[in-house]
């Protein structure tokens, strides 16, 4: 199992739109304008310690489970995934 499978796990609140389910949460928790900025394009870095105190436990140790990962180790695939190895990275020049 990948990344994939605990982000389309559901996440809680009965909501079976897992990485809707998450993005709302997120949202809701006080990463509202890291949401914002993913959903427009742009990178906003996010680590694990903030995805875990937005998500909480009880919803991240059913997706970290579904993806086959420890929790920690899921959070930090999840911040590398969401905002480039969880750093913002400069715009690219053309």
């Amino acid at each position: 199992m990948g990344l994939f499978d605990g982000l389309s796990a559901p996440a809680g609140g009965g909501n079976t739109n897992g990485m809707g389910a998450m993005l709302e949460q997120l949202a809701t928790n006080g990463c509202a304008e890291h949401v914002a900025a993913w959903e427009t394009g742009q990178n906003l870095a996010i680590s694990p310690e903030q995805l875990d105190k937005a998500l909480g436990s009880e919803q991240v140790q059913p997706m970290a489970a579904a993806a086959g990962q420890p929790a920690e180790d899921f959070l930090k695939s999840l911040s590398d995934l969401l905002s480039s190895n969880g750093t913002a990275q400069p715009a690219a020049n053309s």
